[in-house]
This record gives structure tokens, C-alpha cells and sequence, in this order.
């Protein structure tokens, strides 16, 4: 398989950035679940998270981790916030 430079970086990205790949199991599931009736859009919260914005605060919550995020949703949830 031939990559140009743009394709390789994008192989090789995750390990020189220490990107961990999390896998959704039960528990990230059920927090990500929660997180959509909780924070998700359409639900009256002013968080009005996406679902795939459900997924990373579930992720944070299951491994007890903050997020690095832009913007202002996130702050509007229980996760801790950037200092």
C-alpha cells in the first residue's frame, strides 16, 4: 500500500500523539445513554450535547478524566472543566 505523505501521517498520528482508542463497553454505553437523556439536544438541558459529544463526556466520565474541549457545552455538564 503506497501513502503519500498526508496518508501516512494519518496512520502514524494516534501513536506519536499517545492516542488512546477507547472501546464502547457496557458501562461507557449506559453513560453515554444517560448522557443523551441528561445533556443531549432536544432535551431542555443548555448543554444540548451531540451524540457524539454524549460519547466523549461518557468516556471521561467512565475513566474519571477531564476533557479538552472549545466552546461552552461541555462546562455546562458535571464534568470538570479546563483550568
Amino acid at each position: 500500500m503506497i501513502f503519500g505523505t498526508a496518508g501516512w501521517s494519518a496512520v502514524t498520528f494516534p501513536s506519536e500523539a499517545r492516542i488512546e482508542l477507547v472501546p464502547m463497553d457496557e458501562r461507557t454505553a449506559s453513560l453515554a445513554i444517560k448522557a443523551i437523556a441528561d445533556y443531549g439536544r432536544g432535551r431542555g438541558h443548555p448543554a444540548q450535547l451531540n451524540p457524539a459529544d454524549c460519547f466523549s463526556y461518557a468516556c471521561a466520565k467512565a475513566l474519571g478524566i477531564s476533557l479538552l474541549y472549545k466552546g461552552r457545552d461541555f462546562a455546562k455538564t458535571d464534568l470538570a472543566g479546563p483550568a
